[in-house]
Order: C-alpha cells, then structure tokens, then sequence
C-alpha cells in the first residue's frame, strides 16, 4: 500500500501543470470521444458498522473516452479511520469501465463497474508507563480480539460499482462530480468486506471540445 500512497503524491504533485495547460486554451461544456479526463474526488466511508470514527476517502482518477459511451479509467483509492487505539488505512487501485450518457452537455452521469486490489495496514498507537516512558505497549490488540497488529501487506483482489454524474459548469472544461460507490474485497482474515461511499469532487477534460459524434434525428452530421 505505501507503493500506492507514494504514487498517489506524485500524481498530485502534477495537478497544478495540468491545470495550468488547461488555462490556457478554449472550452466548451462536456466530455465526449476522443476527450481524456483527470479528477479527484474526498468523501465518507460506512466500515461495515465498524465501530472506528473518522472515515475518510479520498481519490486520483484519470481515463480517455473512447466514446461518447465509454470510457476506461485509471483509479487510486485511500481510506483513513481512525480509532481510539490506531489508525487502519486501505489503499487500492482500480481499473473502471465508466458508461456515459448526455441528457446535456452540462450534466453528463454515468455508472461504473471496476477491478482492482487493495492492501490494509494497521498503525498502533504506543503507550507509555512510569518514568522516562520506561513502560510502552502497543495500544492496538489486532482485528476483532488478535493479539499484535496485521503486517502482512499481501494485496487482495477487489470490485467495486458506482453511480455518479459531472456537473460542468463556467467555461465549461471543469466539473464537480458526485458518487456513489461500492467496494467489495476479501480481508486478511478472509472475510468478506463491501464498503460504501459517498464522494464530491472536481474533474477536468483534456483535449480540445468535439461534440457528440452522433446527432439527433433529423440533424446534420
């Protein structure tokens, strides 16, 4: 998983040339063939009643439109909670099959169906007793009463389906997405794991306005 964190940085770190190129040439609303596409998005995590707070996710994607239709996407995933004895995070990258439809070219939803894998690590906080904390402990028992914390970071095969739409808005090249999405993975005690989440974000088309490559009925070409 830190392989994925320090991927996920580095993909920041690229954001703000992007943004700038994109500055810099003419937009129109929407994404259509022939566009690509680049976004991140933060949101809620239910844990499966677990009973840590501070669920958090967050999110890098970026894919092309092969057509109005479809696209495929690239994703990075982290999820952070946060518990009174440590922290546990999922990191997990994901290829998505995204299918697009266009009511406008203001408002473009889509629902998704992904494959991937994820790998969990545990942080325990320590504990310190008595003078010059002469005394620490882990103050982390493990999952559901295992003693220790799980360092194994074997990666597990994952899916997940969405439902979402882009918003575009002002000049027309960047839009605010809302999602919802379902992840379903093996953990490392071979349970089965589906997480729900809830996310907002911003995206950005890539490449020059094209339109829809199929017109209305009774339209030119």
């Amino acid at each position: 998983m830190r392989s994925t964190f320090n991927s996920s940085k580095q993909i920041v770190l690229l954001l703000p040339l992007l943004l700038l190129s994109m500055l810099a040439a003419p937009a129109s609303g929407g994404v259509f063939e022939g566009n690509g596409e680049i976004g991140f998005d933060v949101g809620w995590v239910d844990l499966d009643g677990g009973d840590y707070g501070d669920e958090s996710r967050s999110s890098i994607r970026g894919g092309y439109h092969f057509s109005d239709l479809f696209q495929l996407e690239g994703q990075l995933v982290g999820i952070g909670s946060g518990g009174p004895d440590g922290v546990e995070a999922l990191g997990g990258i994901f290829a998505n099959a995204v299918f697009n439809w266009h009511p406008n070219e203001t408002v473009v939803p889509y629902v998704l169906v992904g494959l991937g894998a994820v790998e969990m690590e545990s942080f325990p906080f320590y504990h310190c007793h008595g003078q010059h904390g002469s005394s620490c402990h882990h103050g982390h028992h493990g999952h559901h009463g295992h003693h220790g914390y799980h360092e194994d970071y074997e990666a597990s095969g994952a899916v997940q389906v969405g439902v979402g739409s882009r918003f575009f808005f002002g000049r027309g090249r960047t839009a605010v997405r809302l999602e919802a999405s379902m992840m379903a993975f093996e953990d490392d005690f071979d349970r089965d794991r589906e997480l729900l989440s809830l996310s907002v974000g911003l995206t950005w088309r890539l490449g020059r306005y094209r339109g829809p490559t199929v017109k209305a009925a009774g339209g030119t070409s």
